[in-house]
């Protein structure tokens, strides 16, 4: 998929901001079933980015 520069900032920029809010859930919470399902939605959002970035 191509992204024109403006909408590829964006996104990252999006994703960035949520990757970093998932990682600070990460290690502040101590539910197993809380940290494994953020463990699910950052491998999801690292994949993203590394898709856009491609």
């Amino acid at each position: 998929m191509k992204f024109t520069a403006k909408e590829k900032y964006a996104l990252e920029s999006a994703l960035d901001g949520y990757i970093k809010g998932l990682l600070r859930d990460i290690q502040k919470w101590s539910n197993d079933v809380a940290v494994e399902a953020c463990k699910e939605l950052l491998a999801s959002a690292e994949s993203a980015m590394e898709k856009i970035k491609s």
